[in-house]
């Protein structure tokens, strides 16, 4: 599926990117990273969340660019849904996005709910980041220090800063290339960490119980 969906990538011009309400570093990261790779590639990208980017993720390059609006499937020849379990769970834009022509779907949450015409989901992996990284190893593309801390970021903030159970040695191997790449661990720790709103605080624990680590 991985090689399928690279060759998607590489095949069409016209995409929209999109994430979940309520987004969290894995949603921003990922869909940076995959924009940003996209427009690399020469291709046309429109990247949507519903909601507005949290303050601790808004150093993250592309994040200024994500639209909270969309109209027009007909715009697009490919629709990719990152870090949803359900297609609902991309807000009032998911009515759009089933009539676009193809929706691939990429996450790392089981939830049975496989509802694009492609459907990675690998629950083993600690974020969307890791299997995104993947997919462009796959392609294959340089990754620009830019998209390097998108995916570091994702994973980051996914792992609980590498103390949750999913730190595996897959996911630790990854950040440390994405170093190698130009993300830089102390800025993003900074960024994402030394202010505690409580915005931030609820996005910890939603993380949290996401990856079981405590009860909701």
């Amino acid at each position: 599926m991985i090689a399928t969906i690279a060759r998607e990538l590489e095949n069409n011009e016209r995409f929209l990117v999109a994430t979940h309400v309520n987004p969290d570093g894995d949603a921003i990261g990922s869909l940076g990273a995959l924009a940003l790779v996209l427009e690399g590639m020469g291709k046309q990208v429109v990247a949507y969340c519903q909601d507005e980017v949290p303050g601790f993720l808004r150093f993250l390059p592309y994040s200024d660019r994500i639209v909270r609006e969309i109209s027009g499937p007909d715009r697009f020849e490919v629709a990719v849904v990152l870090d949803c379990g359900e297609l609902d769970r991309i807000g009032s834009a998911a009515e759009v996005l089933k009539h676009v022509r193809k929706i691939i779907h990429i996450d790392h949450h089981s939830s049975g709910d496989d509802f694009g015409q492609l459907n990675l989901v690998r629950p083993e992996c600690s974020s969307t980041a890791e299997i995104l990284y993947e997919i462009f190893q796959a392609i294959p593309v340089s990754l620009t220090p830019e998209a390097a801390e998108n995916l570091y970021t994702a994973i980051l903030t996914d792992t609980g800063s590498f103390r949750f159970a999913n730190t595996t040695p897959r996911a630790l191997a990854i950040a440390a290339e994405l170093v190698s790449l130009g993300a830089v661990p102390e800025k993003v720790a900074g960024e994402v960490y030394d202010s505690m709103s409580p915005e931030r605080i609820e996005l910890l624990r939603n993380s949290s119980i996401r990856s079981g680590l405590i009860l909701s």
